[in-house]
């Protein structure tokens, strides 16, 4: 029976300034109320945050999936649109996204949290930038069969799935090919209107983008001269992926080229995607290397040729869907050739490729509130979590905490919160900022497993916070050295007085559950003796600290290769069970059970 309002998670890079990625709620969320769907999107990310250009849209960390569904009760979690299902570390933003896991998180969680709590998994046409190797290729067979509903944005993604899995996957063109739904031509023109006397550029104008260095300033100015003498067209240079370094690319290749016989303009001020929508919609053509600017163009009837230097998958399928592939330049020398065929085709393209998607997101759309399609055996699930888990564990040193801050007037709260990351025993610095006076913090560096915390130092308003004020709600602490034994562990520290600005420095490393036993062990055997100012008793605990590390080291590796074997040992166990010698063999195993049990 429908409900009167869905709850969906969506899953996608919504937390970094990125046209297309910032786009996909909004279009998902258009598209449920045109279905007159009631609905809450609940967004999540690596990394979470505000959502940019959208002040008051939080956006959540991918590994607070599971916490959020025991709060919210999801009815559907939807993955994508963006270039999402991959195993790699190539994250958009290096900078935000400093982490050691990879991409994987944003495909992988969602599939073992659907499998656990038995909620739809609809895949919203993510792209697959590249094919998966033989290794891979089982994880990534138990992963589709979680999923309720999978599409894909073009035909390379689906062939980098795998032939065995292309039958199941369908081919939807990217949900932004719609946005011209979303926000009408007619509904921007006040907007475009303002942008034009705000930046004093022409009516007829086109807009050109690049996110990566130009080798030869002199091939672009060439290309872009040749183009404007036959047009005559204003060309606007308008950074579209701030996180991709569209803005720093640009402005130094408009330095380059601006004493050239081209009439250009730089926008410099960065502008929110409604407004480069409004650009975009406006424009006489389309220049550049972003697929979302291609396509935003497209859906409004406005040329696009893509300068794909990088040859990448993902624009030239999309401009094979379009039938537009004369419309890609691999280098500047291509551009004329390929504006004059963008120029000369029809808009009928995308119209298609509009209804193809309005049809994808019917089936997605049906999906939501309906019961999990798709099962695992308890076995089968297992096997995939424990897979799941050693590939995102692997060779991961970065953790995810948050501090809590509390006010003179108030206490501890989930919307007071600043989120931080930190990597396994190097040091972490980090001065957190307040938009008023906070008397208290509480730093949680992790969730799940304990933590050891040293070489802590605080300061308030510049001022060292001491060490008393420090404390450690589940735990111990002993000769400065933290000891966090809980599966939620968590630092207190009240300010002398109340702060703005506290700066946090200390030295930080995780413990997985038998590492918390034998550190509780630690505590309670062999550290039970007096703290001392003397140099004597800091070097017992120092030696004795050393040697407990070392032994924590050797547990954790055999425990590692513990967990190989196991995985090793059920993949063995499942190929015997499932052979066809031992179906075969079956009357005479049971033949002999029969002799053994009579003897």
């Amino acid at each position: 029976m429908p409900k009167d309002r869905y709850i969906i998670a969506q899953i996608g890079t919504f937390d970094c300034k990125n046209f297309g990625d910032l786009l996909f709620p909004n279009v998902l969320e258009w598209h449920l109320k045109k279905r007159g769907q009631n609905a809450e999107l609940v967004l999540l990310s690596p990394m979470g945050g505000e959502k940019p250009f959208e002040s008051g849209t939080l956006v959540y960390p991918i590994c607070d999936l599971e916490r959020l569904h025991r709060e919210r009760h999801f009815d559907a979690i939807v993955i994508g649109g963006g270039d999402l299902i991959r195993l790699d570390s190539g994250w958009a933003s290096q900078e935000k996204y400093d982490v050691d896991a990879s991409t994987m998180e944003l495909w992988l969680i969602p599939a073992v949290v659907s499998l656990k709590y038995d909620i739809p998994l609809l895949w919203n046409s993510p792209g697959v930038p590249f094919p998966f190797t033989a290794a891979q290729t089982p994880l990534v067979k138990l992963a589709l069969d979680a999923a309720d509903y999978l599409s894909v944005r073009d035909e390379t993604s689906r062939d980098n799935l795998g032939e065995t899995e292309a039958c199941r996957v369908a081919v939807s063109p990217d949900t932004v090919f719609t946005v011209d739904g979303l926000y009408p031509r007619e509904k921007t023109d006040g907007l475009f209107l303002r942008l034009c006397e705000r930046f004093g550029f022409a009516d007829d104008f086109m807009v050109f983008q690049v996110n990566q260095s130009v080798a030869s300033p002199d091939a672009c100015a060439a290309a872009l001269q040749e183009v404007q003498t036959k047009y005559g067209s204003e060309i606007v240079f308008m950074p579209i992926g701030y996180v991709h370094m569209d803005k720093e690319c640009m402005r130094t290749l408009y330095s380059a080229v601006s004493g050239r016989d081209l009439k250009i303009r730089f926008i410099e001020d960065e502008l929110s995607p409604v407004e480069m929508i409004a650009m975009l919609s406006h424009a006489r053509c389309f220049i550049g290397t972003s697929l979302h600017g291609s396509a935003v163009s497209s859906a409004y009837g406005v040329p696009a040729v893509a300068l794909n230097f990088a040859n990448l998958a993902k624009v030239r399928g999309a401009f094979r869907l379009l039938g537009a592939e004369d419309c890609l330049a691999a280098d500047f020398a291509d551009l004329p050739a390929a504006m004059d065929a963008a120029l000369k085709r029809s808009a009928s393209a995308a119209a298609e490729l509009r209804r193809q998607a309005e049809e994808h997101m019917d089936r997605l759309i049906g999906c939501i509130g309906a019961p999990k399609r798709h099962a695992f055996t308890q076995r089968g699930a297992q096997s995939f979590f424990l897979e799941v888990h050693h590939m995102l564990t692997k060779g991961v040193t970065q953790r995810r905490g948050i501090l809590y801050y509390a006010r003179p007037s108030s206490d501890f709260s989930e919307s007071a919160r600043q989120d931080f990351t930190w990597h396994q025993g190097k040091p972490f610095v980090r001065e957190f900022v307040f938009d008023a006076p906070v008397v208290a913090v509480r730093l949680d560096p992790l969730e799940g497993s304990g933590c050891i915390v040293w070489n802590l130092h605080i300061l308030a308003d510049g001022c060292a916070v001491p060490e008393d004020y420090v404390v450690v709600p589940c735990g111990a602490k002993k000769q400065g050295t933290y000891f966090l034994l809980d599966s939620d562990p968590q630092l207190v520290i009240r300010m002398p007085r109340s702060a703005r600005t506290i700066r946090v420095e200390a030295h930080m490393c995780s413990l997985d559950e038998s590492q918390e036993r034998l550190w509780a062990q630690t505590l309670d055997n062999k550290l039970q003796f007096e703290e001392t100012p003397d140099a004597s008793g800091s070097e017992t605990m120092q030696r004795i600290l050393c040697e407990k590390e070392a032994h924590i080291a050797e547990l954790t590796g055999a425990l590692e290769e513990a967990r190989r074997h196991e995985i090793e040992m059920r993949a063995a166990h499942e190929a015997i069970v499932h052979s066809t010698f031992w179906r075969m063999t079956w009357p005479l195993r049971r033949l002999v059970g029969m002799v053994k049990g009579k003897r």
